[in-house]
């Protein structure tokens, strides 16, 4: 993407976004959907370079409810943690909020740049509970 579409494309993202949150009308109780994407790590990785970087900072996500998009934001800076004294390994997680979903639906899907889609509950998506698995979602670079 050139330096002059970037900012284009950051705009057009935004008023999407907004004319998204506008659709639900006034007075629909609205909720801030949080998560995480987790990817699975090596000690010696940087979360930038996972899965040759599909899953990256910026990326898109979308929220849908009934097959209809209601809300889109970027997924965050990720980090890194170190679960291996527990019995894990080590994982990079993305966050994400997306701001404006209209409340009452049980489930949502959540999109990640195209990459593929988890169903969540409202309540995870409230709480900032809910971790959706990159390895579940699909590599396209693969």
């Amino acid at each position: 993407m050139s330096n002059l579409t970037k900012p284009l494309a950051a705009c057009l993202s935004v008023l999407a976004a907004a004319s998204l949150a506008a659709c639900a009308g006034p007075g629909t109780r609205t909720f801030d959907a949080r998560g995480t994407v987790e990817e699975e790590a090596s000690p010696d990785t940087q979360c930038y370079t996972v899965r040759d970087d599909w899953l990256h900072e910026g990326g898109g996500v979308k929220i849908q409810a009934k097959g209809n998009t209601v809300a889109m934001a970027k997924i965050g800076a990720p980090t890194f943690e170190d679960r291996s004294l527990a019995g894990g390994g080590y994982v990079c997680r993305f966050p994400f909020t997306v701001g404006g979903v209209p409340a009452g639906e049980k489930f949502y899907t959540v999109v990640i740049e195209g990459h593929g889609e988890q169903d969540v509950s409202e309540g995870d998506l409230t709480n900032g509970t809910a971790v959706l698995a990159a390895d579940k979602l699909g590599n396209p670079a693969s």
